[in-house]
Order: C-alpha cells, then structure tokens, then sequence
C-alpha cells in the first residue's frame, strides 16, 4: 500500500465519526441558511464544573461557530451537560440546532 492509499484509508475510514472523545452539532445559520456539522472534544472544548466534594459534576461548552463564508455571521452555542455528557439545557445565538437527519436532508449527505 502506497503512503496516499494510507492516507485515503484513513481519511475514509467509517469509524472516525465514533471517535469516543467527541461528538457533534448540527446548527444552520439564521443569517444564509448554511447548515454546519461541527465537531467538539470532550478533551478540550468542554470546561469542567466541580460539586460539593470536588469531583467533576458536569461540562460546559461555550463554541463560537463561522461558516465556510458566506455571510460570516459567529453562531454561539452554549451547552449544559451532565457528568455523562448528556445535554441538561442548550442555547443557540444567531443559528438553530438540527437534528443529523435534518442536517442530512439539507445538506444532501
């Protein structure tokens, strides 16, 4: 196998989206109507908050989003989630949340 079939191999892979340290938004701008599959890191997106006896209760996720620019207008996401990473409450600026299939159907993926 050459190192571009390597790379083609891995770039196309089926289990990159079931990477256990992320998951996804999907939220179309108010603005243009763009609609955007965006990644976030459970490592590195997320900020810890911290309960009575200091062990981490849950996450906070405040992500700025840019389209690929057709109108430039920042989509704020905020979310609340619990210490599973399950979403308690989640707010959206300037954008709406979609579900995958509605990202799917406007898309055309």
């Amino acid at each position: 196998m050459s190192f571009l079939d390597t790379i083609k191999a891995i770039l196309s892979s089926p289990g990159r989206d079931s990477d256990p340290n992320a998951y996804w938004l999907y939220v179309q701008c108010n603005k243009c109507g763009e609609v955007l599959r965006v990644r976030v890191d459970r490592r590195w997106d997320l900020a810890q908050e911290f309960g009575n006896n200091d062990r981490v209760s849950g996450h906070i996720l405040n992500k700025d989003i840019v389209g690929s620019g057709r109108c430039f207008q920042a989509i704020h996401v905020h979310q609340e989630l619990d210490g599973g990473y399950k979403v308690k409450k989640q707010e959206i600026t300037n954008g709406r949340f979609l579900t995958p299939e509605e990202y799917a159907a406007l898309s055309g993926r």
